[in-house]
């Protein structure tokens, strides 16, 4: 039996982690599963009040990623947010 896919249109979804730098654990974790959720029509951001070179090559590789939420709150109204903890 095929898996059918929910009748919802594209999101843009909000992943959070406390740091956004390093290619360990939860933060590997994010990046992946925005690239995946970019694949299946989403528009995910990734925001860490922490970045590094994790940060900028999830960038590099066309993935939306801030670091101030208030500087960008107008923009992400519309976000769906979703929590990770580490």
């Amino acid at each position: 039996m095929q898996r059918q896919e929910p009748a919802v249109g594209p999101m843009r979804i909000l992943l959070t982690n406390h740091v956004l730098a390093h290619r360990t654990g939860t933060e590997l974790f994010l990046v992946e599963l925005a690239e995946r959720l970019r694949e299946r029509g989403h528009a995910p951001v990734l925001y860490s009040p922490v970045l590094g070179a994790l940060a900028l090559e999830a960038q590099a590789g066309g993935l939306e990623v801030i670091d101030d939420l208030e500087r960008r709150l107008r923009a992400l109204r519309s976000l769906r947010c979703i929590t990770l903890s580490s």
